[in-house]
């Protein structure tokens, strides 16, 4: 059966768009009361290093296009996200200014004060609490903000990708907080720092929060090796443990005023067997560590045991649907 007669070009789908050097997920998001709602979703796994001129970004666009027509999203709304790797965050603290002025202040300064590793970015600045808490939140000294950059170049290209198969883009997000969006336990604690790990094909990115807000992202490539190698599942989860120490020390004597207990994990894998690495972990930091999952109206096409790839992109079309 032809799945597009589940909503007949329903222009009220957003599609979440997650790239990665891994390849691409897409999950086209249908409006509902009762939770997310995929009308469909696909996946391409192509080893990606350049999303300019290799032959396998163009693999990822012709499937993508293939996507849309299949399923008639075209003119429906898209969110998608640059990956990890390019995507800089840096948290500031600025004299208290209007958003406007605010913004105007950063883009000055970019180049001069703050510096980027790449030229011409595209930006946005975020207000967040600040991480001194004797300094008041939105106190007449200092605004506490963060800073997500990414190039310019590559931002416009992915834009401008998505464009082309015909739908339209509405936000670029990072998938941290796609992460978050799809599952933030009740229980996940307020204080201290909760840290949410993404272990994707070819790279795992490690992002600290405070409360809800992120202020400190780090990705690096993957820690799994094969059985020829030695591999063993202790030793994977104590390498990814020794990558996790070392974000939240370098968060803790570089970032924060003050030093944080790392409260909570949260742990997403495109791998289905992570349970281990769970085990181990909360062994290792004496913390709860929690799996991303939340219930979420599938497509019969998509295999049970793939569901979770998807989260990232269901995630980031979220963002759209909370504004409708």
């Amino acid at each position: 059966m032809k799945l597009s007669l589940h909503f007949q070009k329903n222009r009220k789908l957003t599609v979440g768009l997650e790239f990665a050097n891994s390849g691409l997920r897409a999950a086209a998001l249908a409006p509902s009361r009762s939770g997310p709602k995929v009308a469909a979703a696909t996946a391409v796994s192509a080893a990606v290093d350049d999303w300019w001129d290799a032959p396998e970004a163009e693999e990822v666009r012709e499937q993508l296009d293939s996507f849309v027509k299949h399923h008639e999203l075209k003119g429906c709304a898209a969110v998608l996200n640059v990956p990890s790797e390019r995507t800089i965050l840096r948290y500031l603290q600025l004299p208290p200014l209007p958003d406007k002025v605010l913004r105007n202040t950063v883009q000055m300064e970019l180049g001069v004060s703050i510096h980027l590793p790449f030229d011409d970015p595209t930006f946005d600045v975020v207000r967040v609490p600040p991480l001194n808490p004797d300094l008041p939140q939105g106190g007449a000294e200092t605004a506490s903000c963060c800073l997500v950059a990414a190039p310019r170049s590559l931002v416009d290209h992915l834009v401008h990708l998505v464009a082309d198969v015909g739908l339209h883009p509405v936000a670029v997000d990072v998938v941290p907080l796609a992460l978050r969006r799809v599952s933030r336990p009740a229980e996940l604690p307020d204080d201290g720092l909760n840290v949410c790990v993404y272990m994707d094909a070819r790279d795992i990115t490690i992002a600290v929060f405070v409360g809800d807000f992120m202020y400190f992202v780090r990705t690096v490539p993957y820690l799994l090796r094969d059985e020829a190698d030695g591999f063993t599942m202790s030793g994977y989860a104590r390498d990814l443990g020794s990558e996790i120490e070392r974000v939240v020390n370098f968060f803790n004597y570089n970032l924060s005023p003050v030093e944080r207990p790392l409260a909570a994990i949260q742990l997403h894998s495109v791998a289905a067997e992570v349970d281990p690495v769970i085990e181990l972990l909360g062994q290792r930091f004496g913390c709860p560590v929690y799996r991303v999952q939340r219930d979420v109206a599938w497509p019969p096409e998509v295999a049970p045991d793939l569901l979770s790839v998807f989260y990232p992109a269901v995630g980031l079309a979220m963002k759209e649907r909370a504004k409708s």
